[in-house]
């Protein structure tokens, strides 16, 4: 049986949330953990928003959910709590959020062996049964137990970071989470489309330390969009129905950069591979394939 079944919420927070920088950014919120069901909100703040005009929580915000979710889920029925790693994830956008409001998440496991774990969420307001997006995962697991943690040491640097950040005067064009996250176009001087400067609160893994696999999602599909109205006639902003999304290395904390190329488009919709990289192209650190539509 899993030790964190015996965990009281509080403990659960802080295992989950509150020693992992991004994670505290986002205000993720633990609510239920059994044995192989794991269950985190992640409640309405601005600084989500993809659009002041939209109102609704930003496509990158819940994808770093499905991703935290599905990977911590994998603990509930092990006996030793070890570390994992997301290889690949598999999302659908079923239907937009709803404006000004935060939404849940909760995963289940599918698969447990010594080294892989195989994983299904899903995403949605109030109600399970109308989700908002839908997901497979696959994740390694490492040998060894996790990083020692201490309870009750919750850190809210990390949160006030994110909220700084999202305050910033430079980019007032951009989305306010891509904001908060650092996102941005690359200059022409990067060699990518888009840049990810780093921030402290978009460390996933403090102990190597590396950045969230859910900051480099969100970086992914930002410069698909990016792309996509930078060179094609669309007239609204592209809406995500899709994608696989493939970690290949370790980010580390510094810049991260993104390259896209569209792959295939038409009136209605369109297909967009990217990569991100830090030192160079040859050398990703993730993949995506990115499916949006173009009409309403």
């Amino acid at each position: 049986m899993s030790p964190l079944l015996h965990w009281s919420l509080r403990d659960l927070q802080d295992f989950f949330v509150d020693c992992i920088p991004h994670q505290s950014a986002l205000g993720f919120q633990v609510t239920e953990c059994m044995e192989g069901h794991l269950s985190i909100s992640l409640p309405f703040v601005d600084y989500l928003m993809d659009s002041a005009k939209s109102g609704s929580i930003h496509e990158g915000a819940i994808i770093s959910l499905i991703d935290a979710v599905s990977g911590s889920v994998i603990l509930t029925q092990r006996e030793e709590l070890r570390r994992t790693a997301t290889l690949d994830l598999r999302i659908d956008f079923l239907r937009e959020c709803q404006p000004g409001k935060g939404v849940i998440c909760e995963a289940e496991p599918l698969k447990l062996s010594n080294h892989i774990g195989m994983t299904r969420a899903l995403v949605y307001h109030t109600d399970a049964v109308s989700p908002i997006a839908v997901a497979t995962g696959t994740f390694a697991i490492f040998k060894g137990p996790a990083e020692p943690h201490t309870f009750g040491t919750k850190d809210t640097r990390f949160l006030s970071s994110a909220k700084s950040a999202s305050r910033e005067e430079n980019s007032k064009s951009a989305p306010p989470y891509e904001q908060m996250m650092g996102i941005r176009a690359a200059n022409d001087d990067e060699r990518s489309d888009g840049c990810m400067v780093f921030r402290e609160h978009l460390i996933g893994n403090p102990y190597v330390p590396a950045i969230h696999g859910g900051a480099v999602a969100s970086l992914l599909q930002a410069t698909a969009k990016l792309a996509l109205t930078r060179d094609t006639s669309a007239t609204i902003h592209p809406q995500m129905l899709s994608c696989s999304l493939e970690y290949l290395g370790s980010p580390l904390t510094k810049n991260t950069f993104a390259r896209a190329t569209i792959s295939s488009i038409s009136r209605r919709f369109a297909n967009v591979r990217v990569i991100a990289f830090q030192e160079s192209p040859d050398q990703p650190v993730a993949a995506a394939t990115i499916q949006f539509v173009l009409v309403q």
